[in-house]
Formats: C-alpha cells, structure tokens, sequence
C-alpha cells in the first residue's frame, strides 16, 4: 500500500509547526480530516512561572487560531469554513512551515480581512 507524498508532508508540516508552537502555547486541534474547519490549532498563550526547582505554564488570556500549510500555494476556504472563520473572535493566522529550515512564518488575518469580508458578504453563507 502506497501513501501520497503530498498528504505525508502535509502531516509532517502540522507536526512541527505543533512542536513550535508548542513552546509559547498550549494547543487544542478541533478537527479531523473528515470535518475540516479551517483551523488546525487554537491556541492559549502562556507564561512561565520559575520557582525554585519547577517552572508553572500560566495560561494567559490571549488566544488565536492557526491554519497550517506546507507552502504559499493559494487555497480556497468553502463557504461553511468561511461562516466559522468569521465568528471566531480571536486572530486568525496562516502558518507556512518549511521543514527543510524548521521554521514557521504567521501570517495574520489583518491581510486578507477584507478578502474574507468580499467573500462574506458576495456569498450567500449560513451561520
């Protein structure tokens, strides 16, 4: 039995961007394949609290939501993804990993707030 390369580079994206990630915040996956959101992660920042021989995560009252992908190729969001996104009401990033360099670069909702808007409001979607 074979597996797409695609799918395989997809996962190994999701798994290290959760790696990174996971070192300033606890996440949450609301999701399986089967029901694809537009969401990989949300995620609570956090504080660390050193004393003595521990350290305590605080979780802090700042969250976003993280959608990850393995390049910059555009994507198209369907209409109940989009009705979900825009209800949300924390940021909402774009998380490009590169797994060569093992990095992640956000980019924030602020950029393509309007876009989503246009599509909102030229669409007919059902809350």
């Amino acid at each position: 039995m074979s597996h797409l390369d695609s799918f395989r580079k997809g996962w190994q994206s999701e798994a290290l961007a959760y790696y990174i990630i996971s070192q300033f915040a606890f996440l949450d996956k609301p999701s399986s394949i089967g029901d694809d959101i537009g969401i990989d992660f949300h995620c609570t920042l956090f504080n660390k609290k050193h004393d003595k021989n521990k350290t305590d995560l605080i979780p802090t009252k700042f969250k976003f939501a993280i959608q990850i992908k393995s390049n910059k190729q555009q994507f198209e969001l369907k209409p109940d993804q989009l009705s979900y996104l825009y209800n949300i009401h924390y940021p909402y990033f774009i998380g490009v990993v590169n797994n060569d360099k093992q990095t992640i670069t956000l980019y924030s909702n602020d950029a393509f707030d309007f876009h989503i808007s246009l599509k909102w409001f030229s669409s007919p979607v059902v809350a």
